[in-house]
């Protein structure tokens, strides 16, 4: 089945036409998908879906998906909701930090000390796997961010309670101004920040 009347869904799994998409599936140009479709997030890695009933479990699909980083440094899904999602890694946070005054809107986690902890903990060593989820805004100060970190190989939820006496760093760029962002820069390259 290749198409369906304007006001129906396709069932991408079940070949059928739709009203709406199912629980636990979600929707992108008007398919319903039960797995990600990796192929389709852009080239920027960004994919934009509308009418998601269960945004967590798209991300555990997502994070689950065994090809997740061989070809891309991160996922961004934007959804008809207020929230931005983010999948990426440790590593990636770290780079974007080298390029702090490209960034625009987009929070940065670096884990810092607790990284070093985590892996130790549970025998880890590749970058870790972090999903953000961020409020739309152009404002710090409107800005609502969350994160869990996972480990890269069985997808494993981390405990971050074993960081407790170690700060994790949240970066704003909004927050900064270009002399600022100058500033961090000359610390991230000397190892001070």
């Amino acid at each position: 089945m290749n198409e369906c009347p304007k006001d129906k869904k396709i069932d991408i799994k079940d070949k059928i036409c739709l009203e709406s998409c199912k629980e636990n599936q979600f929707e992108f140009d008007n398919i319903c998908y039960n797995e990600i479709p990796i192929e389709k997030f852009g080239e920027n890695g960004t994919i934009y879906i509308k009418n998601i009933t269960n945004i967590d479990f798209l991300l555990k699909k997502t994070i689950l998906s065994e090809n997740l980083f061989e070809e891309r440094n991160n996922f961004i899904i934007e959804t008809d909701n207020d929230f931005v999602y983010e999948i990426t890694t440790s590593k990636n946070e770290l780079d974007s930090l080298k390029n702090i005054t490209n960034i625009q809107n987009k929070s940065i986690i670096d884990l810092g000390y607790c990284e070093i902890i985590l892996k130790e903990e549970y025998h880890i060593n590749d970058s870790l796997i972090i999903v953000k989820a961020e409020r739309k805004s152009d404002k710090a100060s409107d800005k609502d961010i969350k994160f869990e970190v996972f480990e890269p190989y069985n997808k494993t939820q981390l405990n971050l309670a074993l960081c407790d006496k170690y700060p994790i760093n949240l970066l704003i760029p909004l927050e900064l101004n270009d002399e600022m962002k100058q500033q961090y820069e000359q610390l991230k390259k000397s190892g001070k920040g």
